[in-house]
């Protein structure tokens, strides 16, 4: 078991990296919409992968859900509200812990996954002028 300090060395490296892409997105014309849209795609990608690599039924199950209902929420939902969407996803990666959502993966991906969401969500709530 990990300690918080590895919990919150992969938070904050998650936060770094949206800072990052944040900033590499707002360089162009239009990049902060097509980013956005890529990272809710990726996440949903990244659910589902998880999912089928762990091979068990209910993680399959789950985690296909949760990138499909990403999905689905980001296409019906206008730009400004995406963010949630981000939101949402980093409390679903939280439960993501022995005592509940067991889908096996890497120890630091949903503690770095939920520094990404946050930390993304806050920088693009406010799209570029």
């Amino acid at each position: 078991m990990r300690s918080r300090r590895h919990h919150l060395g992969a938070f904050t490296a998650g936060a770094v990296l949206a800072l990052a892409a944040d900033r590499v997105a707002r360089t162009e014309p239009g990049g902060w919409e097509r980013a956005t849209q890529a990272n809710l795609g990726a996440i949903a990608a990244v659910e589902v992968g998880f999912g089928l690599v762990d091979g068990r039924t209910l993680p399959v199950v789950a985690e296909t859900a949760a990138g499909a209902a990403t999905l689905v929420a980001a296409a019906r939902l206008p730009a400004r509200h995406r963010p949630l969407l981000l939101v949402a996803h980093a409390a679903w990666d939280a439960l993501h812990h022995p005592r509940g959502i067991t889908t096996r993966m890497p120890w630091w991906y949903p503690a770095m996954c939920a520094g990404f969401d946050l930390a993304y969500a806050a920088a693009v709530r406010r799209p570029p002028a």
